[in-house]
């Protein structure tokens, strides 16, 4: 069992010998206009002001791509916003790896953007699908007519199983406040996993096997797929923020 001072993750671990700075096992990351800032009973991970052509990270992160520790466990955190913020924010366990072959994620993951795109919300992330926890009032995805076409203009009109898809036309939490701190839970055996919102079971999904890395990140960006991509890999669109934004982490 891995306590570090805000989570709780219960896995089989590898020791992660590159991690410079640790809190608790855990390597800090900061990227661009970034910081971490950790208090007695509170970590933030603070991105921002950066415009759409500076990338800002901030990610507390177990294992590396090359070396992913966990072949199930749980992360749990008890979390909140500090205001609305264009880009993603994602917590749980994920490969490391942009190649669609080789990416995969079993998360939650919040992403929003300024301007039209289809996946806008806070979602339940399972490799490439997606169950939305609250989708936000402009999101294409309410639109039902537009969704088709709206994936296809991002994502290219060759349908892959790679390529991000919605596995739930609703809410489970319509008006679900992401500003509002509460627990997350991603509890992950095997090939079955379950995700809890403050105590609740909100969604189980069936996983593949697989070796992942445990994060938690905030950044400034989002990431779209092109099949005509010779590289086949999720590519990074940043976004511009006026504000700091911070994901605030408290003691459980």
């Amino acid at each position: 069992m891995v306590q570090p001072l805000l989570l709780v993750v219960r896995v089989e671990s590898m020791e992660d010998r590159r991690a410079a700075r640790r809190l608790g096992g855990w390597r800090l990351v900061e990227e661009g206009v970034a910081k971490i800032e950790q208090g007695d009973n509170s970590v933030k991970l603070c991105v921002c002001p950066c415009t759409a052509l500076e990338y800002s990270r901030a990610e507390i992160v177990s294992g590396t791509p090359l070396k992913p520790p966990y072949r199930s466990g749980v992360l749990e955190v008890k979390a909140r916003f500090s205001g609305e913020f264009y880009g993603t924010v994602a917590w749980g366990f994920w490969s490391g790896w942009l190649q669609a072959d080789r990416f995969y994620a079993v998360r939650f993951t919040y992403i929003n953007t300024p301007g039209p795109y289809p996946l806008k919300g806070m979602f339940i992330q399972v490799g490439a699908g997606y169950i939305p926890v609250a989708l936000h009032s402009t999101s294409i995805m309410e639109k039902t007519r537009g969704l088709l076409a709206a994936l296809k203009s991002i994502f290219g009109r060759s349908p892959r199983r790679e390529q991000p898809r919605l596995l739930s036309p609703r809410s489970i939490i319509p008006g679900f406040d992401p500003t509002k701190p509460h627990i997350y839970r991603v509890a992950w055996r095997g090939r079955r996993a379950r995700f809890f919102i403050d105590g609740r079971l909100v969604a189980r999904r069936r996983v593949r096997d697989a070796v992942m890395m445990a994060s938690i990140s905030v950044e400034n960006a989002l990431y779209t797929l092109n099949p005509e991509d010779p590289g086949l890999a999720f590519r990074r669109l940043t976004l511009e923020n006026a504000e700091e934004f911070c994901l605030e982490i408290s003691r459980l």
